[in-house]
């Protein structure tokens, strides 16, 4: 029982970064196309600060940069892994906007215009805030080059990036980007 237990845990962490990469791509491409939408099929900053002045929105304008930025240059960052922990910080909070300023009125099922789409996003967000880009990601890749910051959420027992920021050393260093 218990070499069962220890092969499925081993297992599990060398899959670990596949599910980090799938989720990260995946809110990526999400958020990439709802900043190519609001970029075509809504005209823009223009559709899109007239959206938000219709929602009540103070400085429509500054906020239509801001979301088409955070959604479509995000989500292509996110799709990359590049600076993953600031992108979902900035993605769930365009989540938790949306949830209170046009989904949550509407119930919970998507067909009605409802939040379970976006509180998924919002999930997701959290959950790579957390765990980082992963393994197969520009943060790991770049990990400690610029900064000396762990980028990628996988020091907790990556060689690689404990020798990146401190060669030498066996006890990687501490998540310092939250």
């Amino acid at each position: 029982m218990y070499q069962c237990t220890k092969k499925c845990i081993g297992m599990m962490e060398n899959y670990r970064d596949i599910g980090t990469l799938v989720l990260r791509v995946i809110l990526g491409l999400i958020l990439t196309m709802h900043g190519w939408i609001k970029i075509t099929a809504m005209g823009g900053i223009p559709g899109v600060t007239g959206f938000l002045t219709m929602l009540g929105f103070p400085l429509p304008s500054v906020f239509a940069v801001i979301l088409i930025a955070v959604e479509f240059i995000g989500g292509i960052a996110l799709i990359l892994g590049l600076f993953t922990h600031m992108m979902a910080k900035l993605a769930m909070i365009v989540a938790l906007v949306a949830f209170f300023t046009v989904h949550m009125s509407k119930g919970f099922l998507i067909q009605g215009g409802g939040y379970e789409f976006i509180i998924l996003i919002f999930a997701a967000s959290f959950s790579l805030m957390f765990s980082g880009a992963g393994k197969y990601s520009l943060d790991h890749l770049w990990c400690g080059k610029m900064t000396g910051l762990c980028m990628c959420g996988h020091c907790s027992g990556c060689k690689t990036c404990v020798d990146k920021i401190r060669p030498g050393t066996q006890t990687p260093p501490p998540m310092q980007n939250m």
